[in-house]
């Protein structure tokens, strides 16, 4: 043993020194903080410009899901990965220039298969030859129906169809559509597909995020300066809310790349966290500055006091965090919310010191009277009255019931990958048009169907389904046997090639089943359920992708992942607060309640958002509720048991009285912040989180205020002596 170092000594080890030589050196350490802001700034830079952003979500999808399986065929075999969709407006007869821009346009790069009107000159050029020295007919008039849709005696909207080998939320396939856009100009074009949702999903959130953030500090400004003494109280929250999110940002551009919804569900989770744990460090900070003269004395009993809750919060957040890998994309966005959990923390942890020392000056001296005063009435009666205690748990079992029958409802969120902008306006002819095209279906099956079948009866039997509008492939218009196909196959111009590809000695091709636009979710799941049947009666083997694909995909175990992470979660409450309170009955009483606020905020944001709430969101629910779960109790227990261990009589009284004024305005003030962006965002993703936020911080407030602390006044049954 090293000298001077007395056994037992690391037990009493003051942990708060390093944080108060941090505080004693502000100056040193608020150059450093500009420092990690110019470096935040060229980080964020350099992540938006190399477009390090990626809004493909179908990147992240892995497993044996038809979409993966669907994908990494269509590019190993076809080379393609993505689609560019497009209805555009021209004359309705002899439109050159329209036909020389869509040639110029199919000789691209990347441009794997082109089908437009004019495509369909090709198989009337066969047509022809075909009928000198045979009986075979192809009939394109519903092609052409299709293809090409009048809007006036002279007008007409022509509907593209391109599939290309660039991922859909590359660079290449952005530059693609700006390319198709420029090729077009100056008539009006309209995108539908997954390059076009890509793209979409990417200016709606970058774009958006800035103002997201800003919209949601000025709404949390306001309800703090009408709840505070000082207008100091804001200044350190916004400091280190700017700084924490600067650098998670930041940090992005040393990764090869972040999902954009990972991005935006971490900035609105350090919002929440920041808020909820700098409005509790600041309040015990006022109430202890008042009693000393110095402010180090007053830095010092917060940390002492609020640091061990705030490291606890954090560490079991990211555990309970960690049952968001199990959803799609759940890995990316898992490790951006720990990432982010982890920084909002550091950088609380270690700047929150020599930012209140640095605006100590000002705490003395901006003061003014608070416009509201929040006190736990509410929550005095529930402890108080036995009565108040059994039908408030009645009332919350029912609800927690009904909630978390609501979240398993099937109707109760949206399931695509693709749904993610929430588009309101009245739409031209061009963009109804290219609705047509937004729900498409790419489907590669066997040229030689099984037992003497043919391709035009399984085509046939495709279009008789309700929800079918149109398939468009190389055996759509031609009624031919399937060897003469693959004999001819090297003799066919490149527009009908295209259509065609070998894997494992066997030739494939390749379809686009266009199903209705406005088709429910229940009926895209029974008509791919349909189509699968009807391709397996057909064939041995296929491969399919598409906007149905991924509904049908998560159709199948959405709830059963929701069920596990929630689960997870649970478990995790429950852990830590048996610990915590050294009872299994009180560890799980306390859990049961808080697992049933969450599931009253999943059930509000289901219940009142304008459109179905998407499915990422529904699977994140938990994960980003329980940094705010967490927080809130471990705040109110922890100052129970400061109270408990120093003999004070009334402990449960004392802890309500210190903490339950600042859950409550740290609810109140999360959910109008996190309301007001929901109003302005048109990312479904983002308006979706933010009213599960936004409905998680004030419900979860509520309870904990109303319920949680008369748990608190459990206690053990006492023996009766025998006899």
């Amino acid at each position: 043993m090293s000298k001077g170092f007395k056994k037992g000594s690391f037990k009493h080890f003051d942990f708060s020194r390093p944080f108060l030589f941090l505080a004693r050196h502000y100056k040193m350490m608020l150059a450093f903080i500009g420092l990690l802001i110019l470096l935040s700034i060229a980080g964020i830079y350099g992540f938006i410009s190399e477009n390090k952003a990626n809004s493909n979500v179908l990147d992240y999808i892995t497993g044996n899901h038809d979409t993966r399986k669907g994908l990494d065929f269509l590019k190993e075999h076809f080379n393609v990965s993505g689609d560019a969709m497009f209805a555009v407006e021209g004359k309705t007869t002899d439109d050159t220039e329209l036909a020389q821009k869509i040639d110029t346009i199919s000789n691209f790069s990347a441009v794997e298969q082109l089908v437009w009107y004019g495509t369909l000159e090709v198989f009337d050029m066969i047509d022809s030859l075909l009928s000198i020295f045979t009986d075979i007919e192809i009939d394109t008039a519903e092609f052409k129906d299709f293809l090409k849709q009048p809007v006036s005696d002279e007008n007409s909207v022509y509907l593209v169809l391109i599939l290309h080998s660039y991922t859909p939320g590359s660079t290449a396939a952005f530059d693609l559509l700006d390319s198709i856009s420029d090729e077009l100009s100056p008539r009006d074009v309209s995108f539908a597909g997954m390059t076009a949702t890509a793209k979409t999903v990417m200016h709606d959130t970058l774009d958006e995020l800035p103002m997201y953030m800003l919209i949601a500090a000025l709404a949390v400004i306001l309800v703090l300066l009408m709840t505070s003494r000082s207008l100091f109280e804001t200044l350190p929250f916004i400091i280190i809310l700017l700084l924490s999110i600067a650098i998670t940002i930041g940090a992005n551009y040393l990764l090869p790349q972040v999902s954009v919804v990972a991005v935006a569900t971490t900035a609105l989770i350090q919002l929440a966290y920041t808020l909820a744990v700098m409005l509790m460090l600041i309040a015990h900070y006022r109430d202890k500055r008042d009693q000393y003269d110095s402010p180090i004395p007053a830095i010092k009993s917060t940390i002492t006091a609020k640091y061990p809750t705030i490291i606890l919060t954090s560490l079991f957040s990211m555990i309970a965090i960690l049952s968001i890998s199990l959803m799609p994309m759940g890995f990316d966005i898992t490790f951006s919310l720990i990432r982010g959990i982890f920084i909002t923390t550091i950088v609380i942890l270690f700047f929150t010191p020599p930012i209140l020392m640095a605006l100590d000056k000002i705490t003395l001296k901006k003061k003014f009277v608070r416009h509201f005063e929040l006190t736990p009435k509410l929550a005095y009666k529930v402890y108080s009255k036995p009565e108040y205690k059994r039908s408030l748990l009645l009332i919350l079992t029912l609800l927690g019931i009904f909630s978390i029958l609501l979240n398993q409802s099937d109707d109760s969120i949206y399931l695509s990958y693709f749904k993610m902008s929430n588009v309101t306006n009245e739409k031209t002819n061009i963009e109804l048009g290219s609705d047509k095209l937004a729900n498409q279906l790419i489907i590669a099956v066997p040229v030689i169907p099984e037992d003497n079948m043919t391709q035009a009866d399984y085509i046939t039997e495709l279009k008789n389904l309700e929800h079918v509008n149109s398939v468009l492939g190389a055996f759509t218009a031609i009624d031919i046997a399937p060897e003469k196909v693959i004999a001819l196959i090297p003799l066919m111009p490149g527009d009908i090639e295209n259509f065609f590809a070998k894997a494992n000695d066997t030739w494939y091709t390749m379809c686009t089943i266009i199903l209705s636009s406005n088709i429910t979710e229940s009926d895209s799941v029974a008509t791919y359920t349909q189509i699968s049947d009807i391709t397996d009666k057909y064939f041995s083997k296929s491969f399919k992708f598409g906007v149905s694909t991924g509904i049908y995909d998560m159709s199948k175990d959405v709830h059963t992942r929701f069920l596990i992470i929630e689960s997870i979660v649970f478990l995790v409450m429950l852990i830590l607060f048996t610990i915590l309170l050294k009872s299994l009955k009180k560890g799980f009483l306390v859990s049961m309640v808080l697992r049933i606020a969450m599931a009253l905020s999943t059930s509000f944001t289901i219940l009142f958002t304008l459109t179905n709430t998407n499915f990422l969101v529904y699977l994140l629910a938990a994960g980003i509720l329980a940094p705010i779960v967490l927080l809130y109790t471990l705040t109110l227990f922890n100052s129970f048991e400061s109270y408990k261990k120093s003999n004070f009589d009334q402990p449960i009284e004392l802890a309500m009285c210190e903490t339950l004024p600042h859950i409550m305005r740290s609810g109140i003030a999360c959910s109008i912040g996190c309301f007001a962006v929901a109003i302005y965002a048109s990312n479904m993703i983002v308006k979706n989180l933010t009213i599960l936020l936004g409905a998680g911080s004030i419900m979860i407030a509520l309870i904990i205020s109303i319920y949680s602390a008369a748990l608190l006044s459990i206690r053990p049954r006492k023996r009766k002596p025998p006899g």
